[in-house]
């Protein structure tokens, strides 16, 4: 029996203890915090396989995959395939380490124009550290076509202005009526380029015989594009089984029909499939979206016009791969 004296401090702790009972259930009802992907050991362990670009990197690359736009910033030596579980790591840590952040802003230009976009996330793709972005109704159209997309990326710094082009968009450039309209030509010349890179074509050693090589690869494409006059560029590709040796030549054709060789030059990437044909830095003439080869290696390159060279160089390359 409870002595009379203590009965009323027993009473309001009873009290007290019913009245924190519910907030006592609730905590421990609730779900633990999620653990923080950059206090794991898998972080410490992928920190050091990811490689980001240059802080003072400007241009990017931009391209759809999977129906999204998606902005190349960085490159994973992980394994990822098969191991879905790091992705959540390498997403935390390019968040957090990358010399991309979420928020930065970048000028967009591609098929279906130009336009600022903000980085919204990140992901990883095939590879390659990836951010996605806000981007317009325009873009997301072009992202989910069958053609695939390209577009170049410049950062904005948040000191600076969108850029004008120093020349109006090439929205009237006639493409498609001059490719129907040059067709036999395009054909002749592609022809011609065929014939011309096979006689290029490295003898076979005696170690690619033992191996049985798959016969040589051979790619045609050409793209119409626009500058000061209408032109078409018509590349043949002949390359090894697994591009250990490339045979290229490229023709850019005038409205007439004229053509002349014209050079795709592109660092360590000597075979080119051209994808499409926009003004990628916005002088004023069209450029080249272009998937690029080397040995066991490859990737999406932007190559721009060189007026003074007469060539096409590369603006930009991304979405790098490679046979490991």
């Amino acid at each position: 029996m409870v002595p009379p004296c203590i009965q009323p401090r027993l009473g309001g702790f009873l009290a007290a203890l019913l009245a924190a009972a519910p907030g006592l259930l609730a905590a421990q009802a609730a779900p633990p915090p999620p653990p923080d992907p950059l206090a794991s050991p898998m972080a410490d362990t992928i920190a050091p396989l990811l490689v980001f670009p240059p802080a003072t990197q400007r241009w990017f690359t931009a391209a759809s995959r999977n129906g999204r736009l998606l902005l190349d910033v960085g490159r994973v030596d992980a394994e990822t395939k098969k191991r879905a579980d790091r992705i959540p790591v390498i997403t935390a840590l390019a968040a957090a380490h990358g010399t991309v952040r979420a928020g930065d802003a970048f000028l967009l230009r591609g098929t279906w124009g130009r336009e600022v976009v903000q980085v919204t996330g990140f992901d990883v793709w095939n590879g390659r550290i990836v951010a996605t972005v806000a981007a317009s109704a325009a873009a997301d159209s072009a992202a989910k076509a069958k053609a695939p997309a390209v577009a170049s990326a410049w950062r904005l710094r948040a000191d600076e202005g969108e850029p004008a082009d120093s020349a109006p968009r090439l929205a009237a450039c006639p493409r498609d009526s001059l490719s129907k309209a040059l067709a036999p030509r395009i054909t002749h010349v592609r022809d011609s380029l065929v014939a011309v890179v096979r006689a290029l074509v490295p003898r076979i050693t005696v170690y690619q015989q033992a191996r049985r090589p798959k016969p040589a690869l051979l790619r045609t494409t050409h793209v119409a594009g626009c500058g000061d006059a209408p032109w078409v560029v018509v590349v043949a590709s002949l390359r090894g089984e697994n591009s250990e040796w490339v045979a290229e030549r490229a023709a850019l054709l005038a409205p007439t029909g004229a053509a002349r060789g014209v050079k795709l030059d592109d660092l360590r990437f000597d075979g080119h499939e051209v994808l499409r044909a926009f003004d990628a830095d916005g002088d004023g003439f069209d450029d080249l979206a272009t998937r690029a080869v080397a040995e066991a290696s490859g990737g999406t390159s932007i190559l721009r016009w060189d007026a003074k060279g007469r060539r096409f160089t590369r603006l930009v390359a991304g979405f790098q791969w490679e046979f490991r």
